[in-house]
């Protein structure tokens, strides 16, 4: 009797079997069985190895470029990474269990293990990809591991890339094979880009991934380590287009942990952007960092959109904790931090303010006429004793700050070496609940400290420099019973009296009648407005 099996398999949908093959198909319409295995073709079929010395490249792209769903069984195989291995479209590559592709020792700059070029619907099941970066004693950069340059509809599920002599995982648009020059012609986006499972990268010369230009990213769990010194910018993840025209638009992540970068844990770099730059978005949920230099945004050119990251943990930073550099030209992008929690960070004792602080923010090009741009953090944690700063703001640019745009809305905890909040330019809506602020440096090393009552309405501050005037507010009707706490920290020198006079002045100096005993960290003095002028209502400390 003959017996017909017939698969209905409906388009799109994968079906896994034994946790490691799996089914696909582009078809609605019935097949038969002997139809569907027809697709399977092996790898060792065409004459590849696998025992780790043969030079499998041109049996594997054989493979590959007679059949649509490619398997390779369990091997070591060599892989002469130019030309690499392509896959065009509607192909599907699986390793078995205990496969892998091995970068062949031939010094070559730029390359490329496994690339998808202009091409559609491609699946990538359990790569396995062993870099040459131990070998290799070229010059350059650019020797990838899975490299995507105009793919569409492209599904990467579980890969694993380490050692490669550039970047591990590359999302870019096509270049030429030795990696100097764009190919503007086709010029492809990577589209709808999706990896299942986790990321794996370790110890790729330059990035663990890079996107260069996206539209539609998916990732579940990347897993970005390194142990030992790449080239610039050595980060975990890098988001960097390299022209204004390239996308980065609609990324999703929802985990990125990162470990031991020379360079940052992630880096956020739009200095490639200007006015034509299309609108971002870029929205991940978790990103965990350890022994990282830090989490890096920097930008001088002119971009919109948004940039969303729910909760951002940093430990043991060997600089700052979190650090966005040049932010120039944002006024149209909302970039909002869920948590940030930054813990012991500047482990290498960077003495730089900027660099040394637990949250960063500045901009130092002074010849930009743009708006600063809006950065909002929800709830902030910094317990870092050797941070310089907890959170280190300064704009020295000369553009006036009209839209006030560095915004932190909940406080929960500031410890570091130094101040826990210092400024050189205005922060708006800061809320400090449990009053960890403890001062607030504006504008810096200033002799004379004026402030509108807005000001004192804001935020608890003090000042350092000795023989510094602090200018009250005048007192009028409509602000009585305002008050104003200072705090000192670590002082010299004495506070004098306030007194109803016409200048309402507190006056730092040694040389007053009235001091108060400071040798007691924390000391502080509460001030009221009442219709005769500002008047001593709490000292912490001893008057004499």
């Amino acid at each position: 009797v003959d017996i017909d099996i017939v698969l209905f398999e409906p388009a799109n949908v994968q079906q896994v079997v034994d946790n490691s093959t799996v089914l696909s198909t582009d078809s609605t319409a019935p097949r038969t069985l002997a139809d569907r295995f027809a697709d399977i073709v092996n790898v060792k079929d065409f004459g590849a190895v696998g025992d780790g010395v043969a030079d499998d490249t041109i049996a594997i792209q054989t493979a590959i470029n007679s059949g649509s769903y490619i398997v390779v069984p369990e091997g070591d195989y060599l892989v002469s990474a130019t030309p690499g291995i392509t896959l065009t479209s509607k192909k599907t590559l699986e390793f078995y269990q205990g496969a892998q592709f091995r970068v062949k020792p031939e010094n070559n700059p730029a390359y490329q293990c496994i690339l998808v070029l202009s091409a559609t619907d491609v699946t990538i099941i359990n790569p396995t990809l062993v870099g040459d970066r131990t070998s290799n004693t070229g010059t350059g950069e650019w020797g990838h591991g899975l490299a995507i340059m105009g793919g569409t509809n492209v599904t990467i599920i579980n890969p694993t890339v380490t050692d490669m002599f550039g970047d591990g995982v590359y999302l870019g648009r096509n270049y030429s094979p030795d990696g100097t020059t764009f190919v503007t012609v086709p010029e492809i986006a990577n589209i709808n880009t999706t990896f299942i499972g986790a990321i794996t990268a370790h110890n790729n010369r330059r990035n663990n991934v890079s996107l260069i230009s996206v539209d539609g990213f998916y990732a579940d769990v990347m897993n970005l380590t390194k142990d030992i010194t790449g080239t610039a910018p050595d980060a975990g993840i890098d988001f960097e287009p390299n022209a204004p025209a390239e996308l980065m638009t609609n990324i999703y992540i929802n985990s990125i942990n990162t470990k031991g970068h020379r360079g940052s844990g992630t880096t956020i770099g739009m200095r490639n952007s200007d006015g034509t730059t299309p609108h971002m978005s870029i929205d991940i949920k978790n990103i965990t960092s350890d022994d990282d230099r830090d989490f890096f945004f920097a930008n001088d050119g002119e971009i919109s959109g948004t940039i969303n990251i729910d909760n951002l943990y940093i430990t043991r930073a060997l600089h700052g904790g979190l650090q966005l550099e040049k932010l120039d030209n944002l006024g149209a992008m909302s970039i909002t931090f869920g948590k940030v929690t930054v813990i012991d960070c500047n482990t290498s004792g960077e003495g730089s303010t900027r660099l040394g602080s637990a949250f960063a923010l500045w901009r130092n090009t002074a010849a930009t006429a743009q708006p600063l741009g809006g950065i909002s953090v929800e709830h902030l944690y910094i317990d870092s004793p050797d941070s310089i700063n907890g959170v280190y703001f300064a704009d020295a640019s000369g553009t006036p700050n009209i839209e006030r745009p560095i915004t932190i809305k909940y406080i929960e905890r500031i410890v570091s070496a130094g101040l826990a909040i210092t400024s050189s330019g205005v922060i708006n809506g800061l809320d400090d609940p449990f009053g960890y602020l403890t001062k607030v440096l504006e504008p810096l090393e200033s002799s004379n400290y004026p402030l509108s009552l807005s000001d004192y309405q804001t935020v608890v501050k003090t000042h350092e420099t000795k023989s510094t005037v602090v200018n009250l507010p005048p007192i009028a009707a409509d602000n009585i019973g305002y008050q104003v706490k200072l705090l000192m920290l670590d002082a010299t020198g004495g506070l004098s009296r306030v007194n109803a006079s016409a200048s309402d002045v507190l006056k730092i100096d040694a040389a007053v009648a009235g001091q108060l005993d400071t040798t007691a960290r924390g000391a502080s003095i509460e001030l009221l407005s009442t219709v005769t002028g500002w008047e001593v209502l709490n000292i912490s400390g001893q008057w004499t």
